[in-house]
């Protein structure tokens, strides 16, 4: 009796010990269940048509991928965005690169004055490290697609394309110094940040050994401009303000890497509505940018670093029903990315998504391709509100750290309004002279 006693009450412990993991497991089946129910096929051109109604009304649909060096997701975003030109009237595109560097790519996507001959030559000016993120096939015809598209159209009904980051920011002080009303103040910001202008992020270390900062010198650059009476066009308003943004984003690196992701997060986000406002008050875009750019942050493990995104400053600044963030994931596959900061591109082979994030259960489907639209419902009830791993993929990337560093905890159906998934990806073809 007394040796019954101890079998029956290890027996007790031992189950306790296993209704988490039993629980977790059905939870794991209810959404797998879920996920094979609402999945909507990719296969044809006509299957984005759900993904599309749900666009009819806004005036932003921010498209992101899950890596930076995957074919998939560059392949269905072309797709989306040919449609959403051809079909809803959008007014631009606007994508995760410099604006100097895209303005090549926008003169020759409308055949204005100066551009160049081909889609490769024009991407040439986005060939700098990562050069593949935009200087790749798939970019290649996408830009030709667009043109062709263009030529189709009057001059001034051209759809531009346009860049919203600000890390080449060099090339936007340059053409601030050819212009005579900046010149003089514009040669003082290039002096003062000569020692950097070939690697910004020696900037913040230089601050960290008490060298003198720009701020005065971008101050000027503004202030040159007082009472001069110079109309302001729209490219060079925006040269100033990369020009301005740029400064503060790497001096703010010196003392924080998040408070520094949070000042280039908002230059997109200010560059969106600038160019919503040039565009005019019917105006609609659509935008190319990274998962960690265009979901929202505060339902991730982002919000915890004290780091934004554009998605959530988007939702913070415009009515729901305006905007339409498509994330995307995949299972496994092989990407192009680089070891470190800077290095070479290499193609990595990404393993298999780890037990339990939101990729694996995709797989667990048996979907090779598909999509999901998230309803409001699902942030508060059923197997989706459980937040789960769901994995990012930048462009500097260690597959065999990839289970370490590579997730990010995640609400999905708050995160984005739907999801691609494609179950195997394949990397990139990157132009060459791409770094």
């Amino acid at each position: 009796m007394r040796y019954g006693g101890r079998l029956l009450l290890l027996l007790l412990v031992l189950a306790g010990s296993l209704l988490p993991a039993a629980a977790e497991e059905a939870e794991d089946r209810a959404l797998v269940t879920l996920l094979r129910q609402r999945a909507l096929p990719l296969a044809r051109e006509a299957d984005l048509d759900p993904l599309l109604e749900r666009a009819r009304k806004t005036r932003l649909v921010l498209l992101g991928d899950a890596s930076h060096g995957s074919y998939d997701f560059y392949r269905v975003r072309t797709h989306i965005t040919q449609r959403l030109l051809r079909e809803q009237g959008f007014s631009f595109v606007a994508i995760e690169g410099d604006w100097e560097g895209v303005a090549a790519v926008d003169r020759y996507v409308r055949n204005l004055p100066g551009a160049a001959g081909t889609a490769t030559a024009a991407l040439q000016g986005l060939g700098s490290w990562p050069g593949w993120v935009w200087n790749n096939r798939e970019m290649e015809r996408l830009v030709e697609w667009l043109r062709r598209f263009n030529l189709q159209r009057r001059p001034e009904k051209r759809i531009p394309i346009h860049g919203m980051d600000l890390l080449g920011f060099s090339a936007s002080l340059d053409q601030l110094v050819d212009r005579p009303e900046t010149a003089a103040a514009g040669n003082r910001l290039k002096e003062c940040l000569s020692p950097y202008l070939d690697n910004p992020m020696h900037y913040p270390e230089a601050l960290l050994q008490e060298a003198d900062d720009c701020v005065e010198a971008v101050a000027s650059l503004r202030d040159s401009l007082a009472g001069t009476g110079t109309g302001r066009s729209f490219g060079f308003e925006q040269r100033l303000r990369i020009v301005e943004n740029a400064e503060a984003y790497y001096r703010a690196m010196a003392t924080s890497a998040a408070g520094a992701w949070n000042l280039r997060v908002a230059h997109f986000a200010d560059t969106l509505e600038f160019l919503l406002a040039h565009q005019g008050p019917e105006s609609k875009g659509i935008v190319w940018a990274h998962n960690t750019h265009i979901g929202d942050a505060r339902v991730t493990d982002m919000a915890a670093r004290g780091t934004q995104s554009l998605g959530e400053l988007l939702r913070q600044r415009f009515p729901p029903t305006t905007l339409l963030l498509v994330g995307s994931a995949c299972y496994r596959g092989t990407v192009l990315s680089s070891r470190q900061w800077g290095a070479p591109v290499e193609t990595f082979t990404m393993p298999p998504a780890v037990a339990g994030s939101f990729e694996e259960l995709m797989h667990q489907t048996g979907l090779a391709v598909a999509y999901w639209l998230f309803e409001p419902d699902d942030r508060e009830q059923g197997p989706l509100a459980r937040p789960r791993g769901q994995r990012a993929v930048g462009v500097v990337y260690d597959p065999e750290a990839d289970s370490r560093d590579n997730y990010l905890g995640t609400l999905l159906p708050a995160r984005y309004d739907a999801l691609i998934y494609v179950d195997t990806t394949t990397a990139l073809e990157p132009l060459g002279g791409a770094d």
